[in-house]
């Protein structure tokens, strides 16, 4: 087998660290020194310390995201980045708590979403729904953010739910179909009693 390339080391190690230290305490010299890289090695691969979430977050997020209408529902890519944050709570909490992250966060998931719909209609129609995916993914940082800081109140089901239903009109039928739809309300139904229990 292979060894790890330093980017992922590198990436890998500082997700370790957020679990029992702060990003604000967290050095570039405990970061290589913890995983065993230079600094002119880190640097090579990263800006700084908050690249490296940048980078965290991108590559997770891209690997569900831009599957969307391949391999993957817009559901199923929801739900599953929304897992992916809750079982990696301790990292994203530290993350969400940082306006670059929220910023960083909001261009990653616009990019993502104008990419999945200029698949559908060319680049030049999807520039026209600029001003709404501006709101649509303004305001899915803001509830994700709210439901990390709110220690997952939630189940991703009925947050999904929330999502779907902050689509504007012109982008709905780019994004998900009727029948999925339904299924989302019928999933998060399903959920809601399961708590309730």
């Amino acid at each position: 087998m292979g060894k790890t390339p330093a980017k992922q080391r590198i990436a890998e190690t500082v997700n370790r660290m957020m679990l029992t230290d702060s990003l604000e305490n967290m050095t570039i010299a405990s970061i290589c020194k913890e995983c065993g890289v230079s600094r002119q090695c880190f640097y090579n691969n990263f800006k700084d310390k908050y690249d490296v979430i940048d980078w965290i977050y991108r590559t997770e997020a891209v690997d569900f995201f831009s599957l969307i209408g391949t391999e993957y529902s817009w559901y199923e890519a929801v739900i599953a980045k929304l897992h992916m944050v809750q079982n990696n709570r301790k990292f994203y909490r530290q993350a969400y708590r940082q306006e670059w992250f929220l910023n960083s966060f909001f261009n990653i998931t616009k990019t993502l979403y104008k990419d999945s719909i200029a698949k559908k209609i060319g680049a030049k129609e999807t520039e026209k729904l600029d001003a709404e995916l501006d709101f649509y993914c303004t305001a899915c940082v803001r509830v994700t953010g709210n439901w990390v800081m709110n220690d997952f109140a939630e189940s991703p089901q009925r947050l999904v739910e929330t999502f779907l239903d902050c689509i504007p009109k012109s982008l709905r039928q780019y994004l998900v179909t009727e029948e999925e739809e339904k299924m989302i309300h019928r999933e998060a139904d399903r959920s809601e009693r399961r708590t309730n229990r």
